[in-house]
């Protein structure tokens, strides 16, 4: 059926949207629940196993379009290093946002090649109607974390992103080609967050070879 549909078509009205409502479908099911960050450390070791095997078995039979699984966080993202874990830092995050599991996200590697150990996502922005889930606002958040070692012992480092929503029939576009992909933004809300969280944390770790540019001081507060 889909060889006798014009490529056009296929690529984008189509695929896409198609993608998208069957994960909408199973938010709408499952709710938020499922994918709260208490099950962070579970989702993690599903991920690593099978959502490479959703890409390729699942959606590369549905959707006909390149979809990238493995990607790659760059030091653009790099927001600080803490000595708690993921779930312990989200935990103190989640009192003041709504914070997730991506079902879907790629696994990624930092640019010193190491491997994600988590990822979490908050949503930002006017919900389309009154009382809407908050995973469907426009804009998202997306946190992810790695292990690293410093003279002072094993660190996790944080590193974050802001973009357009996937969940969002609208924002799919933007989301799949990064039109409003922001690193800086994503660094900026996450260090207001770790702030209003209390969550102990080093800016400016040299020991990773990052530099870091975000003085959390200097952040000014949303209103």
């Amino acid at each position: 059926m889909f060889e006798q549909l014009p490529d056009a078509l296929m690529d984008m009205e189509v695929a896409v949207p198609l993608a998208v409502t069957i994960i909408l479908v199973a938010r709408f099911v499952f709710g938020g629940a499922l994918f709260h960050v208490r099950w962070i450390d579970s989702w993690n070791v599903i991920r690593r196993v099978k959502v490479p095997l959703i890409s390729q078995y699942v959606l590369g039979n549905l959707v006909p379009f390149d979809f990238e699984i493995e990607n790659s966080a760059h030091k653009e993202e790099f927001v600080a290093v803490s000595q708690l874990n993921p779930k312990e830092i989200e935990f103190r995050m989640a009192e003041s946002i709504d914070s997730e599991v991506p079902l879907l996200a790629g696994l990624k590697t930092d640019w010193k090649g190491r491997e994600e150990v988590a990822t979490a996502v908050s949503y930002h922005g006017p919900r389309p109607w009154p009382g809407a889930p908050s995973w469907l606002r426009p804009r998202q958040t997306h946190r992810t974390y790695f292990r690293v070692r410093g003279d002072g012992g094993w660190y996790t480092m944080i590193t974050a992103h802001e973009e357009a929503n996937s969940y969002r029939p609208d924002k799919w576009k933007d989301h799949l080609f990064k039109g409003t992909f922001s690193a800086s933004e994503g660094v900026r809300r996450t260090i207001l967050r770790l702030e209003e969280a209390d969550v102990d944390v080093l800016y400016a770790p040299d020991w990773l070879d990052v530099s870091s540019t975000q003085d959390p001081d200097a952040v000014e507060a949303e209103g």
